[in-house]
């Protein structure tokens, strides 16, 4: 699933991790998701495009590397 990502060319400084890694790193937020939804007084069931990769933005921002 991962290679679709690497269809566009990259800067050099720029590496995708394994898909492995893609799946754990995602599992993580989606644990995270109901404190972050509950920090911002916001129903996970409702979550719009918008707030949704809003919250991953901000998720990636603290967990980044």
């Amino acid at each position: 699933m991962r290679d679709w990502l690497r269809s566009v060319p990259a800067p050099e400084e720029v590496r995708l991790p394994s898909g492995g890694v893609i799946f754990e790193r995602f599992e993580a937020f989606l644990a995270d998701l109901p404190l972050l939804c509950a920090e911002l007084n916001l129903d996970e069931a409702e979550l719009i495009y918008n707030d949704y990769t809003t919250l991953v933005v901000e998720w990636l921002r603290k967990h980044a590397g």
